[in-house]
């Protein structure tokens, strides 16, 4: 019974980290995704118009460009701003359809705050499709977009809360599984250098190598793919003991087996 009851504790962890993202991955984004379709700022409005249609040039085989065009009046329209509108071209691989995007930046003109747009690809000859400004919203702004159509203000407020609170919690439980983790292989003494390297990457995401959400994503990206070379062999190899720990531990909770073994600890 004392060896059964020692192998519970591992797969009692294992069971609620299972849950972590269940909820997060299942419940919150299935959640997330609803309120966004049924809000419908997916498909939303242009923020605003262009004043006069803008030329396009052939800038390279199979590249244009749309010249520098004034931005709309708003005050979302500040310098470094990105924007985009919508082109029709070469049918689009990635949705089915022939419209894609042609995205800019607002920038100082000298007559005022100009629309600067990047090269875009396109076999024939592209045509804009509409005269509407369109401003990104992808991650957490779409989501906040969403939440403003029901209550003006309340996107800002909850999202960054929730992001804030997800953060947080994040770097704690991750910081606590490499904890362990360098407990288990180098023994106690590893766990002061561990905090200090943890801790200090504080200062490296705030050199300035780190501007974008993409940067951010590639950076953690690499780092989560890193820890598959080591937990996909691991898996294969041990997880038929795992689950075999898992069988044991149901079948002794279903009869009462663990209940007991408490109720006699206590």
């Amino acid at each position: 019974a004392h060896s059964a009851a020692k192998t519970d504790e591992p797969v009692r962890e294992g069971i609620v980290a299972g849950l972590e993202p269940f909820i997060d991955t299942i419940v919150v984004c299935t959640f997330t995704a609803l309120i966004i379709l049924s809000t419908g700022v997916w498909n939303r409005d242009a923020a605003a118009e262009l004043s006069a249609e803008p030329f396009v040039a052939k800038v390279g085989d199979g590249v244009w460009q749309f010249e520098s065009t004034p931005a709309p009046d708003g005050d979302e329209y500040v310098i470094g701003a990105q924007v985009f509108v919508i082109v029709e071209g070469d049918t689009n691989t990635d949705t089915g359809n022939n419209l894609h995007k042609a995205n800019g930046v607002i920038v100082e003109g000298p007559t005022g705050p100009l629309i600067e747009f990047q090269p875009f690809n396109s076999v024939g000859d592209p045509v804009i499709a509409d005269m509407g400004v369109y401003l990104p919203a992808v991650g957490a702004t779409l989501t906040a977009m969403a939440f403003d159509t029901v209550q003006p203000g309340l996107g800002k407020w909850l999202v960054t809360l929730a992001s804030w609170l997800f953060a947080i919690s994040t770097m704690i439980s991750w910081s606590y599984y490499g904890e362990q983790g360098m407990v288990f292989l180098a023994g106690e003494k590893s766990v002061l250098p561990y905090k200090i390297v943890f801790c200090s990457l504080i200062i490296v995401a705030t050199l300035g190598l780190i501007k974008t959400d993409v940067d951010l994503d590639n950076m953690t990206g690499v780092g989560t793919g890193v820890m598959l070379f080591a937990n996909v062999p691991i898996t294969l190899i041990l997880g038929y003991q795992a689950m075999a720990a898992y069988k044991r531990y149901i079948a002794r909770l279903k009869s009462g087996e663990i209940d007991a073994e408490n109720a006699t600890s206590n």
